[in-house]
This record gives structure tokens, sequence and C-alpha cells, in this order.
């Protein structure tokens, strides 16, 4: 869920970045964001001994590049669920397991623990969460006493085990308790049923089950319940992102105030490769990254599907946003990469495809690979071309999505003239605070910024505004103008409304930006 507006809450000018991976995982939960703060916990959660996914693959080297906290979503283009089957005298009580996917390895018992003698309806029930049939770890347990088959009791075990993390009862309730599941030959001591239903999970995402439904919170639309993100990891079964797929997140992130990290096309085996289709594509965007070549495939790995280096270059922006702060993205990043380019680029090729908004990938040498050019997609084209610089961009993007999440509490307060005051100061010390920032780290930043409300504006040297003026309407719209370098002056509106923030771009008020 979102974060409750607060209002004359600081707007905080610093915070740990947040990468987002949507994609496939052998099991775990779906359409939920878990955290995750390492490979272990990962595979923990998702993964399943000896098996490899894109997404472990990815984590793997976000970790290795710095990486500290990764949002992962499982998506399953698949519903089918494992069942517990556990028998009893007069019908068997079915247990299905919350998460779909062959993998889910669960296992369930059943006793009459301190269960009165005289009490035939009731049983205890423990489910255990295992690694995985050959090696039964025991990850997650879930233990419930005193349940009972009577319906109208409120221990009635299909009600209590909408609860569960692991299972949910499925059909009829039984007529009887089920039978304790106790060894064969041996009194004391219990034994557990497996989860059956076996099979080989066969589907590949689609693009549709990457983007899923925003009314129902799946796919990328999971990440509502995330208060804020910074970048996107969108991870197909298939070596590239479908267009629409691609179109979906753009416009997803574009709402988000996050940038979109996805793989080159497999298309792309040359420069001109990509010259040909970047001039001929009509998708441009500065809310996409992208880079040039991919790894080259490992020999004997078994592996038959193209390398990616995504989760590196997530892993070294966010670990150099934390050591050095946004505001200071060094130009080229060194990724841990431990592999081999599909093809070498010279200093002219990179500096073809950074031009068409591509960054490039090279090698140098013990295990590094360095990515040059820190642009975006939205490279040459229009209105958005101060955006081709992925540095700016990105704080840009953290300054629109602080924003409009610091300003939430506007929407829900009583429209008066002090309303304004607040939000005028808020924005005001956030905004001389990043802009202090910027000049820390870069001497050739101006650090211009404004505030207006219509023909109102604002800034530290402004003079204070009449307390007994007349309340004026709309006081959760207003515009905030900044520039972070000579030749790229922003505006931005903002309509804090009771569903959401709406930010528009809007023209540059040069009458009003002040220097700070």
């Amino acid at each position: 869920m979102l974060e409750a507006p607060v209002r004359g809450e600081p707007i905080p000018v610093r915070r740990e970045s947040v990468v987002a991976f949507v994609g496939s995982a052998p099991r775990g939960p779906v359409g939920i964001p878990v955290a995750v703060q390492s490979l272990d916990e990962y595979r923990r959660r998702f993964g399943v001994p000896g098996y490899r996914g894109r997404v472990q693959d990815l984590l793997a080297q976000f970790f290795d590049n710095g990486g500290i906290r990764a949002i992962v979503v499982r998506v399953s283009g698949s519903e089918r669920r494992r069942r517990l089957v556990m028998p009893g005298p007069a019908g068997d009580l079915v247990l299905n397991a919350v998460n779909p996917g062959p993998h889910e390895c669960l296992r369930a018992s059943i006793d009459y623990d301190s269960i009165p003698a005289g009490d035939s309806n009731r049983f205890n029930l423990v489910i255990h969460r295992l690694a995985s049939r050959d090696r039964p770890l025991v990850e997650d347990q879930e233990i419930y006493r005193c349940l009972t088959i009577d319906a109208g009791d409120p221990d009635f075990f299909a009600q209590v085990l909408l609860e569960s993390d692991l299972v949910r009862a499925d059909g009829p309730a039984p007529m009887a308790r089920p039978e304790a599941t106790h060894c064969p030959g041996i009194e004391v001591g219990a034994a557990y049923q497996y989860a059956g239903d076996d099979w080989r999970e066969g589907q590949t995402l689609t693009d549709y089950d990457l983007i899923g439904c925003d009314r129902l919170g799946t796919g990328i639309f999971a990440l509502d319940r995330v208060s804020t993100f910074d970048f996107l990891c969108l991870v197909p079964d298939a070596d590239d992102v479908g267009p629409v797929a691609l179109f979906a997140a753009e416009r997803y992130c574009r709402s988000r105030h996050a940038l979109l990290l996805v793989d080159p096309p497999s298309t792309w085996t040359s420069v001109t490769d990509v010259a040909h289709d970047r001039i001929s594509s009509v998708f441009t965007s500065p809310n996409v990254a992208t880079y040039f070549p991919r790894p080259a495939p490992v020999p004997g790995t078994g592996l038959n599907r193209t390398p990616s280096a995504l989760g590196a270059l997530a892993g070294r922006l966010v670990a150099g946003g934390s050591e050095n702060g946004i505001w200071e993205l060094r130009d080229p990043l060194i990724l841990r990469g431990r592999v081999r380019l599909a093809c070498q680029l010279n200093e002219r090729e990179q500096s073809v495809i950074r031009r068409l908004g591509v960054n490039a990938l090279r090698e140098c040498g013990g295990g590094y690979l360095q990515a040059s050019g820190l642009v975006t997609m939205g490279r040459g084209h229009g209105l958005e071309a101060e955006w081709s610089d992925l540095r700016l961009r990105r704080i840009g993007l953290h300054i629109i999505g602080s924003i409009a999440r610091g300003t939430r509490w506007a929407a829900f307060a009583t429209d008066d003239r002090q309303t304004w005051i607040d939000v005028r100061q808020q924005v005001a010390d956030f905004m001389d605070e990043c802009m202090h920032e910027v000049a820390l780290h870069d001497e050739r930043e101006r650090g211009t910024w404004y505030i207006t409300r219509n023909s109102e504006s604002f800034s530290a040297d402004a003079a204070p505004v009449d307390a007994g003026h007349e309340p004026v309407p709309g006081l959760a719209d207003f515009v905030v103008g900044f520039a972070l370098r000579d030749d790229g002056n922003v505006a931005f509106r903002f309509v804090q409304d009771r569903l959401e923030c709406r930010v528009y771009p809007v023209g540059w008020q040069p009458g009003v930006a002040l220097a700070s």
C-alpha cells in the first residue's frame, strides 16, 4: 500500500534507490512485491535447487555489483496448483497450494493431540513448505490446532485457512474429520502427506502476463503496492521484451516516475543493426535505457538463452547512488561482468550508438565491463531531448516523484490559503536542498528553480504572503520549474486530487525563475 501523506513532513532528498524485477520464477507468491536483500533470500522464497531462471541470474549480477535491496514480482502464465489430499472415513479433506506451479512442495500432517476424546469433529493440522522433495528442508511452517469440520463453528477449517500463506480449502467439507497421518506400525509420531498432481510447467510468459491487470494488481501493476521504485527490469521468458510489454511498461514507468531498463533486441548483432533499427523505429522514450552489445553465451553452461548484463547495470546504478548520491553518476560505470561480449566496439562505434540513445559496453579486463555514454532512449528527440542524459533524467525523476509523493496530503487538506503556504514552503525547502546537492557535485549546474500557482511565484527570497488574504481555490494545483544545467530548463504542473497526483510537462517561465 502507498504511504499515507503527512502535512508538514520534509520531503527527503536522499533515499535508497529501489529496483524492481518482474518475471517468472519456479515458485513463490504471484503478483505480490517481495523485498529481497540477498540471492540466498530470493532462492528461499522463489528458487528451487538445481533450477536457474532469468530473474535469478539477474539478481546474482545485481547483488554482485553492489545492489542492496530488490523488489521481486513473480508472474505466472498458469494458475495450476499442487493439491494435498487428506483421506478420511467419510470423504477427503482437500487443500490447494496458494501459490501456483509444480515446484511448490508442500506436505501436511493430521493429529488429535489434546483433542477431547468425545469430540470427533476436531483435529490439528501442520503444513510445511519444503525446498524440494529431494531436499526436505522446512522453509515455512504453519500449525493450526483444534480445527473442526463443523461449518457453523468459528474454528471451521476452511474459514481459518483463509489466513494461511500456504494453502486454501477446496471443495465441500468432509462428513467426518480426516484420519491422523501416523506412520505405519508406529503408535507415536506423525507421518506426512505430500502434495501430489506432479506436472511440468511448459507454458511461457506472454507480453500480457508481464503487463498484468491494473484492476487486479497483477504483472507490473503489482508494484502499485510499493510506495516508490526507481528502476524496473522487465524479465521475459524469451530473449526479447515484446513490443506490447515494452510500450505498456514504459507508460507505467512514466506514471511512477521511474526508469525502465531493458536488454537490447537479440537482432542487434552489429552497430549497423543498432543504427538501422533506431533510425527506423518510432519508439523513443527518456524513461527507457538499454545497452549494446550483450554478453556472449558461455560454452558448457547448458543454458539455451541469450545472456544479459541488465542485473549488473541495475546494481551499479543503485550502488553508485548509494556511494556518491544520484547527483554524481560517473561515466563510465564499471560493472562486474566476468563474461565476454558478443562483439567488441571501437571508439567510433561507441560514439555512434550513444548518439542513438544506446549505452556502449566494452570489456576492460579483470572480469569487468565498462558501460559508457549513460544515455536514455530519448536522445535527440524533440522537446524531451534534454532528458537524453541518463544522470539528469534520473535526478529529474527523483525530484518529480519526490514532490508528487511528498505533497499528496494537499489533496485531502482544507482548501485554504494556509494549505498553499505549507505546500509552497515544503517544496521550497526540498528544492533548496536539491540544488545545494547539485552544486556540491557539479559546479556547472546553475541550480535554478521556481514554484508558482497561477501568477503567484515563490522562492526563498520572496516576500511573505499576507496572512489576511482571502482563501484561494485549487491550492493542490501548482507548477515547479528547475534547471539542472545551462541548456536544460524544465517545468511540471502537479495536480493533486483524491485519486492520484497527475504531473504534466509545461513551458518554462523565465520571468519567475530564480537562481539559488
